[in-house]
């Protein structure tokens, strides 16, 4: 079931995909808008939601490394 939450949520945001270390440098250097980047951070905490409670491998602290930039720029809108 954890899988199939992770596909759906992977193809409507494409950025959620992995843990977060290439996708940082998109985002630092983007211009996407506030509403992008509250949708970026929002399915983020969804994937690793699902991850965690679907007791996949991996853990929650690399990925949350994505949160902080992304509500950071979010900000400065």
């Amino acid at each position: 079931m954890a899988g199939l939450g992770l596909g759906i949520l992977a193809a409507l945001v494409p950025l959620t995909r992995f843990f977060g270390h290439e996708e940082l440098n998109l985002v630092v250097e983007s211009r996407e808008g506030a509403l992008f980047l509250l949708i970026l951070a929002f399915a983020k905490m969804c994937a690793i939601a699902i991850t965690v409670s679907g007791e996949w491998r991996g853990g929650f602290i690399i990925p949350l490394f994505l949160q902080g930039p992304v509500l950071a720029k979010q900000a400065r809108f």
